[in-house]
């Protein structure tokens, strides 16, 4: 099948929304179907047929003309129209026009959330399916008023890249949690803040001296948060790893015992903020990491309460903590909690099951 997609990047390893569409694509291609691809920043030469803008403020008004254009030119057929973002949707209803067609439009978290969908919806006529990241973006579509097929398609992982990484022994009973993502002061929702105040409350409320808090990532919001860390007097309990390669992120991983990123998730219109899905947890689980998360939002598709991890209240600094010291004082379920973790990751989440999924949308 010759398919088209029209994003705004499929740069590998930028962001999440890239590396989850850039797999997709991939895997289609692998598959042997022609991908026809036009993204507005940034170019992947692993894929043949990609052209990328060189005008972005012409663009900014004219891009469906001038893609409907070139496309035409070049690919007279194609099966399947793919739109990787709701900003774009509007562009692409003039490409489909020009082919009498239809397209399925990606939509992720924020993007679609608080009212964003609904806002766009009266004119985007053309719509087929919607791709959903999450059942939590998926409940925010159809609370908008979306009537038509919205098809789930949850992020993958490559299970190749998760080398198997012998988990250090703890010699000193020092239970270690880590964060992994970025330090944005943009992105304060993701919780460092609140698991700070928690450890401070283990340590200075309940006495619990055996932890260590890893923040790993980098990003304008991290001076503050080591400000505060310092006002805290919890220098000796939280360490800042900075950015970490993907190459050594698998000895991080593995020598911490619990993930933990209590995301708040906010449908205020004026600033809607949350985890779309969460890879991070994923990635984390890949190393049999029970995880510590928030009891809404995209994460909750991957972690079961009380099952391979623990949901919280993220606005609660009392109820994390009390969730940090459930883990603290149980290896064993710390134990078993990260074996059900990675069973679900490895079932549910990795390239044998892209297939399934893709299955709703095309011909595989």
């Amino acid at each position: 099948m010759n398919i088209f997609y029209l994003g705004y990047s499929l740069e590998e390893g930028s962001g999440g929304i890239e590396n989850y569409t850039y797999i997709v694509l991939k895997h289609l291609q692998d598959k042997g179907h022609n991908i026809v691809i036009y993204t507005i920043n940034g170019n992947n030469k692993k894929f043949e047929n990609i052209e990328f803008t060189k005008n972005k403020y012409f663009d900014r008004f004219f891009l469906g003309k001038r893609v409907v254009n070139n496309l035409y030119k070049k690919h007279k057929k194609i099966d399947i129209f793919l739109c990787g973002h709701l900003f774009l949707a509007k562009h692409m209803e003039k490409i489909v026009k020009k082919y009498d067609s239809n397209y399925d439009l990606f939509v992720y978290g924020i993007d679609c959330w608080a009212g964003r969908f609904k806002e766009r919806q009266s004119k985007l006529k053309s719509i087929n399916k919607i791709i959903s990241i999450s059942s939590f973006t998926t409940k925010q579509i159809k609370n908008q008023g979306f009537r038509g097929d919205v098809v789930y398609l949850p992020p993958v992982l490559d299970e190749n890249k998760f080398p198997l990484i012998q988990k250090e022994v703890n010699t000193d009973n020092t239970v270690k949690f880590i964060t992994v993502g970025r330090l944005s002061s943009t992105e304060k929702y993701k919780g460092h803040d609140k698991v700070i105040e928690a450890v401070d409350l283990l340590i200075n409320k309940y006495n619990i001296k055996n932890i260590e808090y890893r923040i790993v990532g980098k990003g304008d919001d991290k001076e503050r948060l080591e400000n505060k860390v310092r006002e805290l007097n919890l220098e000796s309990f939280i360490k800042f790893y900075g950015f970490v390669p993907d190459e050594d992120l698998p000895k991080v991983y593995s020598s911490s015992d619990v993930f933990i990123m209590p995301s708040n998730v906010s449908l205020d219109p004026s600033k809607p903020e949350g985890e779309g899905f969460g890879i991070v947890f994923t990635e984390a689980a890949m190393y049999k990491l029970p995880m510590i998360g928030p009891n809404d939002g995209g994460s909750t598709d991957i972690i079961d309460d009380n099952i391979n991890g623990l949901e919280c209240d993220p606005l609660s600094p009392s109820d994390i903590a009390e969730k940090m010291k459930i883990l603290i004082n149980n290896e064993k379920k710390r134990i078993e909690f990260g074996k059900k973790a990675n069973e679900k990751i490895v079932d549910n989440f990795t390239l044998r099951q892209l297939d399934g999924y893709l299955e709703k949308i095309v011909e595989i």
